[in-house]
């Protein structure tokens, strides 16, 4: 991981801003690294996107309802302390 953050602060794409706690640091996306970052996720939003409409069009609207649910829980359990 170090080497891979070393390599997109060479090429601008992240800087890393001191924490006022010791060693921490937070990783930032630069303006390139925003506009990097667009153009890899943006063919994965389209799929994910085309795949929703299929998954509405067959499947009843209370599946997508828990789909709902579980997505917010599986942000949830990301978002608790380990």
């Amino acid at each position: 991981m170090n080497t891979i953050i070393r390599e997109w602060q060479r090429e601008g794409i992240i800087v890393l801003i001191p924490e006022n706690r010791g060693r921490e640091k937070n990783i930032c996306l630069t303006d390139k690294g925003r506009a990097w970052a667009k153009e890899l996720l943006t063919p994965v939003y389209r799929a994910e996107q085309a795949a929703m409409a299929r998954t509405v069009q067959e499947f009843s609207p209370e599946f997508i309802r828990a789909l709902e649910h579980f997505c917010g829980y599986l942000q949830d359990a990301f978002e608790q302390p380990s």
